[in-house]
């Protein structure tokens, strides 16, 4: 049995909260139409703080609103955009953050993934507090995988590979004859 448009819509909200990447959709005019809690989070506020806003809500002072517009445009020409930016958080903090984005990814929709670059400023220098059996870092209050942290802290994207020793220990060496 299809799902409803509610069960749709609970759905789509549900699988964009699992992402500890920030996820936001804007409609053509730039105004935000959906964000998920790591956008809260981010941003510092509600989702009803931040949907029907659009990114000039979110500039820092020396940010012209004029030369973030051309952008929009290029970005809905091009489809897709990606680098680092700085934002402000609704209580006032500025974030750096790094964003990737695809236009038209639905007609007349557009998404951005954003993640902070850098620590936090009142997060400890020099100390991180690692799980030692799931590995996973206390970051902002809640625990992370280690890829979302390096991500999120200092905008490392991580692919993952397996080392020779591991591959041995595994899956034997070469046979011999």
């Amino acid at each position: 049995m299809p799902m409803t448009s509610d069960q749709a819509l609970a759905f789509h909200r549900a699988l964009l909260n699992t992402f500890e990447t920030a996820v936001m959709v804007a409609n053509d005019s730039g105004q935000y139409v959906e964000v998920n809690d790591a956008t809260c989070r981010l941003f510092a506020g509600r989702r009803e703080d931040i949907v029907d806003r659009d990114i000039s809500a979110f500039l820092p002072a020396g940010v012209s609103k004029a030369d973030v517009d051309v952008q929009w445009r290029a970005f809905l020409r091009d489809g897709v955009q990606s680098g680092v930016f700085p934002l402000k958080a609704l209580n006032g903090e500025e974030i750096l953050c790094n964003f990737n984005a695809r236009a038209h990814f639905a007609p007349g929709l557009h998404c951005s993934f954003l993640t902070r670059v850098g620590p936090r400023p009142e997060a400890p220098a020099g100390h991180l507090v690692v799980c030692a059996w799931s590995h996973r870092v206390k970051w902002e209050d809640r625990w992370i995988s280690m890829e979302a942290y390096l991500q999120t802290a200092h905008g490392v994207t991580v692919s993952h590979g397996i080392s020779p020793e591991v591959f041995e220990q595994r899956y034997g060496g070469p046979d011999e004859e």
